[in-house]
């Protein structure tokens, strides 16, 4: 009985096991969304049909902690859901209560500080958290054919991902715009109907 011996050096063998690693690996798209609901959904919405469609990708999502409900649609549709615990508005204490008279402007002085504070702290976690998130995706491949990261308006930090990994970003605005103006609405200028916006040398949709 004969044994067959592999000859073949590691550096080889190696090399064969990442090409074989890069065959079998899908391409990854990474939705980045910040906001409120309104900001956010339309994106997710589109994250969820890409998904559908593009059965051969990974997809992914990130947003606020807070948009959680969202995990469970994308679990239906293979997306995979990654939270940031930034807070979708960062407010001020209200107004009425700085302002107040019996309050010292001191007190207003330190309480503006403190808000300060505590968004750039808020702000640098935030960026900490997008960057730890991106890394698991594309921080070891060296084959990204085929990956990309988009984003809305309010997740901008996502370009300076994208350039940092040298993948494609993509900015997306899938809002619903109407393609025809109501007839009710007027010109501020003129007063004219917007159906003869024309007038005005504009485009008439």
């Amino acid at each position: 009985m004969s044994t067959r011996h592999d000859h073949r050096g590691s550096g080889e063998a190696i090399k064969e096991e990442e090409t074989e690693a890069m065959r079998d690996r899908r391409p990854i798209a990474l939705f980045m969304a910040f906001g409120t609901k309104g900001d956010v959904f339309p994106v997710a919405a589109l994250a969820a049909a890409f998904s559908c469609d593009q059965k051969q990708y990974e997809v992914s999502f990130i947003t606020h902690s807070a948009h959680q409900g969202l995990s469970a649609d994308f679990a239906a549709k293979n997306v995979t859901f990654i939270p940031i615990s930034s807070p979708p508005v960062l407010a001020a204490h209200q107004h009425e209560q700085i302002s107040d008279s019996k309050r010292s402007s001191f007190d207003s002085y330190c309480e503006h500080n403190n808000f300060s504070l505590r968004k750039r702290m808020i702000e640098e976690e935030h960026r900490r958290e997008c960057l730890a998130a991106a890394e698991k995706f594309f921080g070891c491949d060296i084959n990204k054919e085929g990956d990309f990261i988009a984003i809305n308006f309010f997740a901008l930090e996502g370009w300076h991902l994208a350039e940092l990994f040298q993948v494609h970003c993509i900015v997306t605005a899938p809002y619903v715009v109407p393609y025809r103006l109501d007839g009710k609405m007027f010109c501020t200028g003129c007063g004219l109907s917007l159906w003869k916006l024309g007038a005005h040398g504009g485009i008439i949709f």
